[in-house]
């Protein structure tokens, strides 16, 4: 069975097919036919898709910070590591940068993965307490950069999780304070925290710090959003005020 890395083949005998009924068509309508049965909007985008697939990009070969790891959906796509080209409060920070461009960047921004530097670690010494993540976070020409907290059971993924997805940095951003707030159930068996590029452009990252914080301050993302005490207008009767 064929699929869209063999459109270049495709398109060559689509061209023969209708040649033999008369039909003449250009090599390039041709590809750009056989890229929208693959639901993209021509050749270039379909181009750029496999330029992303087969790219081997050659990731500045950076030094690891003891303790952090890379992770993420496509974490060959991205060099992470310490910048040891600036300084931030006296030190130098982590850095994650997206390594494509062109027309590959260009597909990448509409279908993009991620890269993060992380850590986990054992959340006995936190269970039944607030877990403050703070640091400073900067971008350049980022689709998304973001830090995140997430807290798991044994049993069960994100029992509770903040990314700042709705607070993130896009474009280019100058330093500036991070915060995620989030409660540490007592079924916590790992605590994981870190920061990532989603899509292109690059994030710095100094500065990081986890501490138990009173439970008077509010936890952040969907957590901090209060929660409705029972089911309401299960039959869209009512119209909420801020649609009217």
């Amino acid at each position: 069975m064929r699929t869209y890395r063999d459109a270049k083949l495709m398109a060559k005998s689509l061209r023969h097919a209708l040649a033999e009924k008369n039909v003449e068509l250009g090599h390039g309508e041709c590809l750009d036919a056989i890229a929208r049965l693959f639901e993209c909007n021509n050749w270039n985008v379909l181009a750029a898709r496999l330029e992303v697939e087969q790219s081997q990009p050659v990731a500045e070969n950076l030094p690891l910070p003891a303790g952090w790891s890379k992770a993420g959906s496509r974490p060959d796509l991205y060099t992470m590591g310490i910048d040891e080209t600036i300084r931030h409060h006296g030190q130098h920070p982590a850095v994650i940068r997206c390594t494509l461009s062109g027309e590959a960047g260009k597909f990448y921004k509409n279908n993009p993965g991620f890269g993060t530097l992380m850590q986990m670690v054992k959340a006995d010494a936190y269970r039944g307490m607030r877990l403050r993540l703070r640091a400073q976070l900067r971008s350049d020409e980022a689709d998304s950069a973001q830090m995140w907290l997430r807290i798991d059971s044994q049993t069960t993924r994100a029992i509770r999780f903040d990314n700042m997805d709705d607070r993130a940095l896009r474009g280019t951003r100058d330093w500036m304070s991070a915060e995620i707030v989030l409660h540490v159930p007592d079924e916590a068996a790992h605590i994981s925290f870190g920061f990532f590029v989603n899509g292109t452009g690059t994030a710095w990252a100094s500065g990081f710090t986890l501490d138990i914080v009173s439970t008077d301050v509010m936890e952040t993302g969907m957590w901090a959003k209060q929660l409705h005490e029972a089911p309401a207008n299960l039959d869209f009767s009512a119209i909420a005020a801020t649609s009217k």
